[in-house]
């Protein structure tokens, strides 16, 4: 069975007359799964008892309609009387404010953000609860899976960009993570240069300005999510063997705050049986609503995985209607590096973008499809993203959904057997690079300006993208398999992935790095030579001078590039000149070492694109890929349209996505002999033409529109 459904119950809506009519109409659609909200504080009122029935009528609506339930372990919602008998658990935030439990849109029955686990009262009553849920329902035959965790992150963070928790209970516990890391406090002291007598001199830093404390803070704050969620699942599955344990992450690859968030999805995943990621992309280019798929499916490390959230109505929080970065009495729009400056992003949620979103998240490899959500909440603040009109009834997005389920069903063991191809071009993600940026800025817009940047242009180039590590702290990632691999902002380098990166390019792969790569040693401190961790070797050069700037401009050979932030002065150690400033002064390098070729960008080249499309950018790049053996099967050159394919069964399905507001012309090009194709979607023949050894098919795409090619 392909997963297809929708979020539906979280208290207090939707209103109980309405179920048996909504579930009646979900099952017409050809739903076969529905998901609802278990809220600690509203299934459990009073200590010691609890109240399942709205989860019983759930599962059973379930049951009688064919479809199946998942229920997600909410304890975010803390009861009133827990926090009534232990106030001591709240968290505190890094200005030392206590936060008690009050409501958000998401939870507007109360006791967000819940209390801190740190605490062992807390731990032992949100355990209670979790077994108290999981035998009252692990035999009812609507069950389908449990999730653990919304969206893990650390609660408090979720709508504000704030580092918890700084609690006595979290504090001691810091010190026990570093106990174990460090040993002898004399270690701690080499490694943050201090000079502590014992570890309870240590308290959590506040300010900003030293790299080795608040590394450590923050990685010890990585590794306290995964292991709450670890005891979460755990206790789920001691009361509950035979039902899976779902997991899913915050998507939006383009809003990654891994400081105050803490959210590691390779590590999070690797506790899970399936997984899945939530991503809302109204305001967005479909490129990031790509690189949200590219992150889940990479962290799966061949898991299978779903699209778990996906909006399936206008956006709406408070007075907000339809636009994501509306903001009252000002001029709108917004400055974050997540959103380009581009008119056509925003738009209405019509049925063509729930269908070219939905798609987008299949053509990337997901199994499962999850709409957020039936119904728009009716109490609260939160009000949107609704699949059906206010009182219930079907519209185009509705009849999106279903369309979609009736095309799977359709084809659903080509579905289940199909994947995306090998990439050849990878992106190196590394949270500590994120984590420095952070340290020394108080944000993470330079890294996360880097990685979209880096993104968004090979994107345009029309490449599938992996995303590995490029640390050694999660998992251990293989290069060999990617003919080129590109490395943002890459302040910090491991030994182990200098080491890594190095066989890499020797071994025949190709090296791309911005600047400053490895400029922050292990011990803290600045390197003294730039490229550092002995890769000045690996790419023949050295920084000379170092300087930040709005904007400037990089030659390569007739082509002009224009880049940003940092500016690097090179002096080659043997390496070729690629690049030069307006000035002649040496901006970008090459490198032969081994087997491949090592680029070192002294400018931040892929940080600008995400702020200027420019051709010349994807010329240069495209060329680099190019030499290095890239090549991509299905394409169209045009930077509008999004194009993926999947093979199996002896078949290709190629997806080409019209991603804006506006009409476009596309020419799809597959590098082999076709002759025509199905279009399942719009249910039409597509002939191609031969041009050479290639095979072509010119569109006219309306906005947002999808097209699917079965061949083969």
């Amino acid at each position: 069975m392909f997963p297809l459904g929708t979020q539906y119950h979280r208290p207090p809506t939707p209103k109980a007359e309405k179920w048996e009519g909504d579930f009646a109409l979900m099952k017409t659609c050809g739903f076969n799964t529905v998901r609802g909200w278990a809220m600690w504080s509203w299934l459990n009122p009073t200590e010691g008892k609890y109240d399942f029935s709205e989860l019983e009528r759930l599962c059973d609506l379930g049951h009688k309609n064919g479809i199946g339930i998942i229920l997600l372990v909410d304890i975010e919602s803390v009861p009133a009387w827990l926090y009534k008998k232990h106030p001591e658990t709240v968290y505190v935030s890094r200005t030392g404010k206590a936060v008690q439990p009050h409501t958000v849109h998401n939870r507007c029955i109360g006791g967000h953000p819940g209390l801190c686990t740190d605490h062992a009262v807390v731990k032992k009553y949100a355990q209670e609860f979790i077994a108290a849920l999981v035998k009252k329902f692990k035999d009812h035959p609507g069950m389908m899976a449990w999730e653990p965790h919304n969206e893990p992150l650390i609660e408090p963070a979720r709508y504000n960009h704030e580092v918890f928790c700084y609690c006595e209970a979290t504090a001691a516990a810091w010190r026990e993570w570093l106990k174990a890391k460090y040993g002898p406090i004399q270690a701690v002291n080499t490694a943050w240069q201090r000079k502590f007598n014992d570890y309870d001199e240590i308290i959590p830093p506040t300010e900003l300005g030293s790299f080795g404390d608040w590394l450590d803070w923050r990685l010890f704050a990585v590794e306290s999510l995964v292991e709450q969620d670890r005891w979460r699942i755990e206790t789920i599955r001691q009361n509950d063997p035979n039902h899976e344990v779902l997991m899913h992450s915050r998507g939006g690859g383009d809003r990654r705050d891994i400081v105050c968030d803490g959210t590691d999805d390779w590590r999070l995943f690797a506790m899970a049986d399936r997984v899945g990621y939530a991503n809302f992309p109204q305001g967005k280019t479909p490129f990031e609503h790509a690189l949200s798929g590219d992150i889940c499916r990479c962290a799966a490390q061949g898991k299978e995985f779903w699209m778990h959230e996906l909006q399936s109505g206008p956006f709406g929080i408070g007075l907000n209607r339809n636009n994501p970065f509306f903001i009252i009495l000002g001029k709108g729009g917004s400055a974050d590096v997540d959103v380009a400056a581009r008119p056509d992003e925003v738009g209405d949620v019509t049925g063509d973008r729930i269908a070219m979103w939905s798609w987008m998240s299949i053509a990337q490899g997901a199994k499962g499809l999850l709409y957020w959500q039936f119904r728009t909440e009716q109490f609260g603040a939160e009000y949107g993203f609704n699949l059906v009109n206010l009182d219930g009834t079907p519209n185009e997005r509705l009849e999106a959904a279903a369309k979609i389920g009736r095309v799977i069903n359709a084809n659903e063991k080509l579905f289940q057997q199909m994947k995306p191809p090998p990439s050849q071009v990878a992106i190196g993600y590394s949270p500590r690079n994120a984590m420095l940026t952070f340290f020394a800025e108080g944000n993470l817009n330079a890294y996360l300006a880097a990685y979209l940047g880096t993104n968004r242009l090979l994107q345009h180039l029309g490449h599938q993208i992996d995303i590995v590590r490029a640390d050694s702290d999660a998992v251990n990632d293989d290069y060999s398999q990617y003919k080129v691999l590109y490395i943002p902002l890459p302040l910090q380098v491991q030994p182990e992935v200098a080491k890594k990166l190095e066989t890499f390019v020797a071994n025949g792969g190709t090296l791309i790095c911005e600047p400053s790569l490895g400029a922050v040693e292990m011990d803290n401190y600045s390197a003294d030579v730039v490229p550092a961790a002995g890769l000045d070797k690996v790419f023949g050069v050295r920084r000379e001078i170092i300087s930040t700037r709005q904007q400037m401009t990089v030659k390569f050979g007739a082509s002009s590039v224009p880049s940003r932030f940092f500016e690097e002065i090179l002096v080659p150690q043997g390496a070729k000149v690629l690049g030069k400033y307006a000035d002649g002064r040496v901006a970008a390098t090459v490198n032969a070492y081994g087997k491949g070729k090592a680029i070192y960008l002294g400018t931040s080249l892929l940080m600008e694109y995400i702020f200027s499309e420019t051709p010349a950018a994807r010329k240069v790049f495209g060329k680099l890929n190019g030499d290095a053996g890239v090549t991509n099967w299905a394409g169209t050159g045009n930077p509008d349209t999004f194009v993926r394919y999947l093979e199996g069964g002896g078949k290709k399905m190629v997806f080409v996505f019209n991603g804006f507001n506006k009409t476009t012309r596309a020419t799809l090009t597959l590098q082999s002999k076709v002759s025509s194709a199905q279009d399942i979607w719009n249910e039409k023949k597509v002939t191609f033409k031969p041009v050479g050894k290639t095979s072509q098919a010119a569109f006219t795409m309306k906005p947002y529109e999808t097209k699917i090619l079965l061949i083969g």
